[in-house]
């Protein structure tokens, strides 16, 4: 998103016969303003669990996997979009560290995007997982370039929730294999090298949702293994300068057992200046 407007790419949607389609379609809303999402374009490639990253003018987004109607299939190219523009994606470079192809943690600065950790292909092997970091230059097209490592032994871990200020990323690096994952991780966007511990999140689930401003984070839902039935209702929040564990924010889904799968936007990120 940019300082106005909120972007929504891809997904999966029912769709007759087959319980399960990804697709194409791009959705835009007005932060400041109530109601439905409206067009904006489409994506040269359908996918799911798709990463993106944004300046204040421009998004950048992976492709992701591709059901249709079986998963297993992924995609290393990137798209962007002129956020304040409705159009369809453009082709910007590809993906070329660790093979990564969906469900990447993502960190911004107002000139540079962070792809880290997330699922190689294929996507079915639970061994597939990667823990290379990768950034691009939003405002120069081309594939992105080596950044350095995730922390995290065992194969890397697939996203679980991520947010940034202007100068630094924080990463909650989720795993299937062998726990789900709590610690969170952070990296200096401007520089290049190794992530490095910040703390540690009330406990390990997967498919959290974050988004953050300039000063904090914050890391809501998500499920507990073994099953994606195991939703739980908390947030928790996180400063993002310093380091630490989070601390508890509130119940974000009112009335609701809680979600999964969650997603997070705000009008104040880390990629605008």
């Amino acid at each position: 998103g940019s300082s106005t407007r909120s972007v929504f790419i891809g997904g999966g949607a029912n769709v007759s016969p087959n319980p399960f389609y990804s697709v194409n379609t791009i959705d835009f809303i007005t932060i400041a303003t109530r109601g439905n999402a409206q067009d904006f374009g489409e994506t040269d490639e359908v996918g799911y669990f798709k990463t993106g990253v944004s300046s204040s003018t421009r998004g950048v987004f992976t492709e992701g996997r591709i059901y249709n109607p079986s998963a297993g299939t992924g995609s290393v190219d990137i798209e962007y979009i002129t956020i304040a523009t409705k159009g369809d994606g453009i082709q910007f470079g590809d993906l070329v560290g660790g093979g990564r192809v969906s469900l990447c943690n993502a960190a911004m600065s107002p000139t540079r995007g962070i792809f880290a950790g997330g699922v190689a292909s294929p996507v079915g092997d639970p061994t597939s997982f990667v823990n290379t970091i990768e950034y691009v230059t939003m405002a120069t097209l081309g594939n992105s370039v080596d950044f350095g490592d995730l922390k995290k032994t065992g194969g890397g871990g697939r996203s679980n929730g991520n947010c940034s200020s202007n100068t630094r990323g924080v990463l909650n690096v989720g795993t299937q294999s062998p726990a789900d994952g709590n610690v969170i991780e952070f990296i200096t966007i401007a520089s290049t090298g190794n992530a490095k511990n910040f703390g540690d999140l009330s406990g390990g689930q997967q498919m959290r949702g974050a988004c953050s401003n300039q000063i904090r984070g914050l890391f809501a839902g998500g499920f507990v293994s073994p099953g994606s039935s195991n939703y739980v209702n908390t947030c928790e929040r996180i400063t993002i300068a310093t380091t630490g564990s989070a601390t508890d924010w509130g119940d974000p889904f009112e009335t609701e057992t809680g979600r999964a799968y969650n997603s997070g936007i705000s009008d104040s990120h880390g990629g605008l200046s």
